[in-house]
């Protein structure tokens, strides 16, 4: 009987660290989808942001690499009657493409591609949180 006991206290013990850290991570998971709505909520409202996030791309990237900046469409258009002087240098080209999804950014270069996105930045902060994989990640975001 007390090694029954010690049985069914181990199982509580080890039931109330499961419901611990499958809270913890719900909990992530929560504050994760309400900063997500709130960032594409201020992209959408100021622009420049995605220049921004673009800019910090670039960066990693190095200069005198030739560069495509693809921006969702409706953030083109919108981003372009905000600017008052022309994009950047030669080297940097920027597009609207239909595939890249609101507040999204994808930067292609000659050394690779970046996606520089709201929401590809939100999964890599999701990843290192809860220590995920990739495809996990991308899993739960849909």
């Amino acid at each position: 009987m007390l090694r029954r006991l010690m049985q069914t206290l181990e199982e509580v013990t080890d039931l109330r660290e499961r419901m611990i850290r499958d809270t913890e991570h719900q909990m992530v998971r929560l504050a994760l989808a309400i900063a997500r709505r709130v960032v594409h909520r201020e992209v959408s409202l100021d622009r420049d942001l995605i220049m921004a996030i673009a800019r910090v791309a670039m960066d990693r990237i190095g200069d005198g690499a030739t560069v495509t900046i693809r921006l969702n469409a409706d953030d083109y258009v919108a981003v372009s009657a905000a600017r008052q002087t022309p994009w950047v240098d030669g080297h940097v080209t920027v597009q609207a493409d239909a595939r890249v999804p609101r507040g999204g950014c994808r930067i292609e270069s000659d050394l690779g591609v970046i996606d520089a996105g709201v929401d590809a930045q939100l999964q890599e902060i999701t990843r290192a949180l809860l220590q995920e994989s990739p495809a996990a990640t991308d899993a739960t975001q849909r």
